[in-house]
């Protein structure tokens, strides 16, 4: 009936379980109180669980996974609905396609893409909905908050980059060489 859930089914397996982690963390960080906060700060883990999924996957699957996270995150998010779907989506692209065609798969290539993929997304949510709305403190907020939680959420790069390399030499890719 379905030849092709037959042939690829480490791959569909492989998806599904990056699909469950990424629904899984974005319950944890959406959940209130479940994360400790630094001060204001708060963590992004789903953010670096999307990059992480995305250095092992081409990039189309890579960019609808964080996709997926991304619009997972806009459901709980109080301002900026949108903005992290689109975000993910583009940062998990361009990761997947850096690491097929320019960089090689290894910690410090997960911790270079995180650190520049959490920078530039906290940086453009402070930019965009705190400094072009006018909001009071955004100076503040910005030295306060936006800072120490892209330190807070850099901590998750080796929480999820091992486990998710295992599961992707657990599950490989067939149509990955390609």
């Amino acid at each position: 009936m379905f030849p092709d859930l037959k042939e690829n089914k480490k791959k569909y397996l492989r998806w599904l379980s990056f699909l469950a982690l990424v629904i899984a963390v974005a319950v944890i960080q959406n959940t209130p109180n479940l994360l400790p906060r630094i001060g204001t700060a708060g963590a992004a883990p789903v953010l670096v669980l999307c990059i992480c999924t995305a250095m092992f996957d081409a990039e189309l699957p890579g960019a609808f996974l964080g996709l997926a996270g991304g619009i997972l995150w806009d459901v709980a998010a109080m301002r900026g609905s949108g903005y992290h779907a689109v975000f993910f989506f583009l940062a998990c692209f361009g990761v997947s396609f850096l690491l097929r065609h320019y960089m090689r798969n290894n910690f410090l290539s997960a911790l270079v893409l995180c650190a520049a993929g959490t920078v530039l997304h906290h940086f453009f949510y402070w930019l965009f909905f705190f400094v072009f709305t006018g909001v009071d403190g955004a100076g503040y907020l910005l030295l306060h908050s936006t800072l120490p939680g892209i330190l807070y959420t850099l901590i998750f790069t080796p929480i999820f980059y091992f486990p998710v390399r295992s599961i992707a030499r657990a599950l490989p890719d067939p149509d990955k060489g390609r």
